[in-house]
């Protein structure tokens, strides 16, 4: 029924009955959701942006829409990547002491920054990510494959309504919430490279500009963000919950540590 409601506007009578059309999408959507994974999973990404779009899997772990399932993802996780044997046999060429596992461990599990790890392993930001896009990150997504159900939220996270709960917590007081996050929009250059899919004028910095100035305004919200851009309101919401969330989230949390 989610589905029906958003996306009727595909249906078309002269086709079709709606429980036809709705049986079919259905009986198709599990084989184009495991195309996808595969096709992210092929995927070699730049060092500029090694997240993948379509595939962050530290957005989802701190997406509440997920809830106890993110919890129980990421302890799932972390066990394998420390009892599984043949990630400790998989190395960089003439580098035996990095493996799978040990990347796996400093990057997914510690987050840690990839500047930070290739200095600690006296390599360059290429070559590990080049390893860890090879090697690590497609053995994650399979595990994920294999072991949960990956499949969209129930109830997608509204920018607008997350960021007013966000700048409401007692523990962001110390804040001026709007104009921290504005003046880190303003400055983080990899904002201007994120971008809407297929609408590459759309990037993260004209979206969380947009979302700012909205929030202010207590009656508008995600249809106004949506019209001011011309995009489709859904886009926006996953753009936000699987690209920006996890990037606002570590903004502001850094600030907190940094107060304590």
């Amino acid at each position: 029924m989610e589905y029906f409601y958003r996306h009727y506007g595909e249906y078309d009578p002269a086709i079709a009955q709606v429980a036809t059309w709705l049986n079919f999408r259905l009986k198709n959507e599990f084989k184009t959701q495991q195309a996808k994974f595969h096709k992210c999973a092929e995927q070699t990404i730049q060092t500029t942006d090694p997240e993948d779009d379509s595939r962050d899997l530290f957005a989802m772990m701190v997406s509440p829409s997920y809830g106890s399932q993110a919890k129980l993802m990421k302890e799932e996780i972390e066990h394998w990547i420390a009892e599984d044997r043949e990630l400790q046999t998989i190395t960089i060429k003439n580098r035996p002491e990095i493996t799978a596992q040990g990347l796996l461990q400093k990057r997914f599990v510690e987050e840690g920054e990839w500047s930070t790890l290739a200095r600690d392993y006296g390599t360059s930001i290429a070559t590990l990510s080049s390893f860890y896009e090879r090697q690590c990150r497609t053995r994650l997504i399979q595990f994920v494959e294999a072991n949960f159900d990956f499949s969209p939220p129930d109830t997608p996270i509204n920018p607008c309504e997350h960021l007013r709960g966000l700048s409401k917590q007692k523990r962001f007081e110390h804040l001026n919430f709007h104009d921290y996050l504005s003046e880190w929009v303003k400055l983080d250059p990899q904002l201007r490279t994120l971008t809407l899919r297929g609408k590459p004028e759309i990037t993260a910095r004209i979206v969380l500009e947009k979302l700012l100035i909205t929030i202010q305004h207590p009656r508008q919200g995600l249809v106004q963000v949506a019209e001011a851009l011309q995009v489709n309101p859904v886009e926006l919401e996953r753009f936000y919950e699987f690209r920006l969330m996890s990037l606002i989230l570590e903004v502001v949390h850094k600030s907190f540590r940094n107060s304590r």
